[in-house]
């Protein structure tokens, strides 16, 4: 068993070349890391759970993708060049309202960073699967969801396996594990804050419930 795991491997790399330009981060690099994010819900969660999840995130990185390639003048090559297109073309409730547009899937998906990086440190700070899980979601996703998601959604994430199950699926030993997740959490975080305040920054950290 190594005591390496090749997905935080992969998400510290990824990390490490995102580009920024100033403030502003360059959207496909911030892409590259959020494409890397799905194997992680196959090691946290049933089959069913993580399909959806996985789905989610693709989905999303896919808006972006389409928003970074159609915004005119090359606005959607930064995050904030992005963010602010659709701030002033849409307005910020129409943004907001929209079912899909780049920035709206940007919040989304840094939401669910977000959220994996928090379930991730709380996993090594010693919480079982379902604690870490259900804080983690309380936290970072509930407070935008709508009544009937939260149940469905607070009951799914915490189905997952026990946590030493999760550490065997990531090929962590315990000391590894101590190690290498809250350093890569601490990596994460400071994206995720970045980002955030970037959308905080233009009008466009939405309150609105899924």
């Amino acid at each position: 068993m190594a005591n390496s795991s090749s997905w935080l491997t992969e998400m510290n790399g990824k990390m490490s070349e995102v580009v920024y330009m100033g403030d502003d981060i360059m959207t496909v690099s911030y892409l590259a890391v959020l494409e890397a994010v799905p194997p992680i819900y196959d090691k946290l969660f049933p089959s069913a759970v993580a399909g959806i999840m996985k789905g989610d995130i693709t989905g999303g990185v896919a808006v972006v993708r389409e928003a970074m390639a159609t915004i005119p003048g090359g606005k959607g090559a930064t995050l904030q060049g992005m963010i602010k297109y659709h701030i002033e073309t849409l307005g910020k409730d129409k943004c907001a309202a929209e079912k899909k547009n780049g920035t709206k899937s940007l919040l989304w998906l840094n939401r669910a960073a977000t959220f994996i990086c928090m379930m991730l440190r709380n996993l090594s700070d010693g919480m079982e699967t379902k604690d870490a899980a259900y804080d983690a979601y309380e936290k970072v996703l509930k407070p935008y969801h709508g009544w009937m998601t939260q149940q469905v959604v607070g009951n799914a994430v915490s189905l997952g396996p026990l946590r030493d199950d999760i550490y065997k699926k990531m090929e962590l030993t315990h000391e590894a594990a101590a190690e290498q997740v809250p350093a890569f959490c601490s990596a994460m975080e400071k994206l995720s804050a970045h980002v955030k305040k970037l959308l905080v920054d233009n009008d466009a950290h939405f309150e609105t419930t899924a």
